[in-house]
């Protein structure tokens, strides 16, 4: 059976609603001792919370809310050696294929360990087209970029792009650096007609250009510290 809800009307609801007494010092003095305390703890435990919270709170201005270190947060990456290219092993693939051109590094590179603290890799992109590294064996810092290919092959034409990506991203400086201080203006084909080597410098690092027995050979080297 459902039961009716019960409805209060008049001086009923007063008998839902604490009693109130009118406060005296004869009602303080009929106060137990033992309530007049643990009223005073309460009151003080109060203020004491608050304090701790206020300290808690001030204390913790510098530590971030997430529980995070603030050390790991404010760290600054590891600004690069000056006698490096500026880029680390790990970034050389990403940045490469993130041109989204052929050719393309499709597979990790493959590393060499090295005697000494550099150590090298390689990727072949086919029988004559090849790009190759050396880095520290310490943190891993890029000191020199190589891309070779066979003059016959398309993409010769444009490996300087890639090089340029990689090294330095959304710059076009680099690329006009190449087209203006090796290429003069002249087209590919007419300037790679005849065995040439060429150097220039861009953001301190030394750029070669061979063209020898029909291949094109691009070297970057870092600057040498001194």
């Amino acid at each position: 059976a459902v039961e009716e809800p019960v409805e209060f009307e008049g001086d009923e609801l007063r008998l839902f609603e604490p009693a109130h007494e009118e406060f005296s010092e004869d009602t303080a003095e009929s106060i137990p001792l033992w309530k007049k305390v643990v009223a005073g703890a309460g009151l003080l435990a109060g203020v004491l919370v608050l304090v701790l919270l206020f300290e808690s709170v001030s204390s913790n201005q510098d530590e971030p809310v997430s529980g995070i270190p603030l050390s790991l947060i404010e760290a600054e990456p590891e600004p690069p050696p000056p006698d490096t290219l500026r880029i680390r092993f790990d970034e050389v693939r990403e940045r490469w294929n993130a041109l989204e051109q052929a050719p393309l590094i499709s597979t990790p590179l493959r590393r060499f360990s090295e005697p000494g603290e550099l150590d090298s890799f390689l990727h072949r992109f086919d029988a004559s087209t090849q790009v190759v590294g050396a880095y520290q064996d310490d943190g891993e810092w890029m000191v020199a970029l190589m891309f070779q290919s066979d003059l016959r092959q398309a993409v010769a034409s444009q490996m300087y792009l890639h090089m340029c990506h990689t090294l330095h991203p959304f710059t076009p400086d680099c690329i006009e650096a190449y087209q203006d201080t090796v290429l003069g203006g002249l087209p590919f084909a007419e300037y790679t007609a005849t065995d040439s080597e060429t150097s220039w410098q861009f953001e301190g690092n030394t750029w070669r250009m061979t063209v020898a027995d029909g291949e094109i050979t691009i070297r970057v080297l870092a600057p040498t510290s001194e």
